[in-house]
């Protein structure tokens, strides 16, 4: 399995579709990656389609949107009002009608519908990146899992390249599908370091805990409210996103009597994402899993200390940049999350090292040769037959 790194970029642009579950101003790690991807592709003088779904409690934006960057979006509407498991039918004609318009079709996100459509409905060479957590963050979607794992196993036997997020979700794919381990390989997510730290900061006289994210129940924000009264009374808790668990947030946030400690910010742009980075004492992830922690590797470059879960793939963040992570149980108690925060708030900041974080313009250019391998490999072999 190559390790990650940034490769050349052809000599020739291509003409690619990122395939994947939504798209900006949709919220979620897998949104800003393709965002971001799509951005250093058309740099790099690409022609780029994006094809995602619009589910009904999504933000309305046109069904078609060419972005400033040169990247074509294309949001087909979801038939069912499952927030979990959005389907778009509309997405299988155009598939069907327009794929060999590209040279490369850059599937996201073994865990929704519309990569294994790009995998079935397509013929070109075909990479897949699949995000993967190994199962659903729920007990329904756990449930939903059992039936969609055949036809996500397909978009396995259809790929010719697949790209791991980190070590840590290559182990989980190596293990589920061992198959694939030849052609996997390991590209880490990008950080976005001189904006981050060309940031303003804040003015407040308050020590600022940042978490957030898509606020779902497995990023266990709640045992975050849950310690706050075990803080000091300067310390506040301020909270990014949306998400199905917000409606619980805010009301336990009002059973603790701790309104005046917490803010709910909602959906931000990035500069302010940005400034609340480098405002923030400790960023705080709590989350039981992830493919990779992005923003808690965005924290540590924002010069935070950082409180997190003892998962892999924190773990492999801080192996990256070494400093400044203390890390709790995967479900951790109210006392341990209070005891880790003041711990961190009385923490030295860490030096520098961010020579080795990597970035969006490595994922490019890494993305770029594993496409024409992809080629490579679809012309000597063919269409994989499912």
């Amino acid at each position: 399995m190559p390790d990650p790194a940034g490769m050349p970029s052809p000599d020739r642009s291509l003409r690619v579709a990122l395939v994947g579950p939504g798209f900006p101003p949709q919220l979620g790690g897998i949104e800003t990656h393709l965002a971001k991807l799509a951005d250093g592709l058309a740099a790099s003088g690409c022609e780029v389609d994006v094809l995602v779904q619009q589910g009904h409690q999504d933000a309305l934006v046109p069904p078609v949107e060419h972005l400033r960057s040169g990247v074509t979006v294309r949001r087909f509407r979801s038939r069912t009002h499952s927030r979990r498991f959005p389907v778009a039918p509309s997405l299988i004609p155009f598939l069907l009608s327009n794929s060999s318009r590209y040279d490369v079709v850059h599937g996201h996100s073994f865990h929704a519908v519309p990569a294994s459509l790009a995998a079935f409905l397509t013929k070109g060479p075909f990479v897949f990146t699949p995000h993967y957590h190994g199962g659903g963050h729920t007990q329904a979607a756990r449930v939903l899992h059992q039936f969609y794992r055949p036809v996500g196993a397909g978009t396995f036997r259809r790929a010719q390249v697949f790209i791991a997020n980190s070590r840590h979700e290559a182990a989980l794919l190596t293990a589920d599908f061992p198959l694939i381990e030849p052609n996997l390989h390991v590209v880490y997510p990008g950080v976005d370091v001189d904006e981050i730290l060309a940031a303003k900061p804040y003015p407040t006289d308050r020590r600022v805990i940042l978490t957030g994210g898509r606020l779902e129940e497995y990023k266990q924000v709640d045992i975050a409210l849950r310690a706050l009264p075990l803080l000091p009374k300067e310390v506040h808790l301020v909270i990014l996103g949306e998400g199905p668990a917000l409606p619980r947030l805010r009301e336990l946030t009002v059973e603790l009597s701790a309104e005046s400690q917490v803010t709910f910010l909602g959906r931000i742009d990035t500069p302010s994402v940005r400034r609340w980075q480098r405002t923030a004492a400790v960023g705080l992830s709590l989350s039981r899993h992830e493919a990779f922690g992005l923003t808690l590797l965005e924290g540590l470059v924002g010069g935070a200390q950082v409180v997190a879960t003892d998962i892999p793939a924190s773990r492999e963040v801080a192996s990256i940049l070494p400093r400044g992570t203390l890390f709790v149980p995967v479900t951790p108690s109210p006392d341990e999350v209070a005891a880790a925060i003041r711990q961190q708030l009385d923490a030295t900041p860490a030096g520098s090292g961010l020579d080795a974080v990597p970035t969006w313009p490595n994922l490019t250019l890494a993305c770029l040769d594993l496409y024409v391998e992809a080629m490579r490999a679809h012309d000597r072999r063919g269409v994989v037959l499912r």
